[in-house]
């Protein structure tokens, strides 16, 4: 059952676990020299984590979006300070990492609603 926690292991041991969303953890990646990270889920939100795993950012997609927004990947640019989100419903948006705010959506794809 996913919970949305992020895990830190201690070896082959859940060591601390970290809860900011509410439902499956699809993407993890490092961001800004490998000192933060950036996760996005099945909830909508993306969310940026210090090295201590303390979220600094949550962003919500769901207004940004046309259908059900489970983020299943993400890439962010260190120069433009901005990420692409691509979304459960196929859509790829792109964000600014400063503010959350949307800057575009780049492709608009087909759902199906399953």
């Amino acid at each position: 059952m996913a919970t949305g926690e992020l895990v830190m292991w201690n070896g082959r041991n859940v060591g601390k676990t970290f809860k900011q969303h509410a439902d499956a953890l699809w993407q993890i990646i490092n961001i800004k020299n490998k000192t933060m990270i950036m996760t996005g889920g099945n909830d909508g939100k993306v969310v940026t984590w210090d090295k201590t795993f303390t979220p600094k950012q949550v962003i919500d997609l769901t207004p940004m979006s046309s259908f059900p927004v489970g983020v299943r990947s993400l890439d962010y640019s260190e120069t433009a300070n901005t990420f692409l989100a691509g979304t459960r419903g196929a859509e790829i948006i792109e964000i600014n990492a400063a503010n959350g705010a949307k800057i575009k959506t780049h492709i608009y794809g087909h759902f199906s609603g399953v």
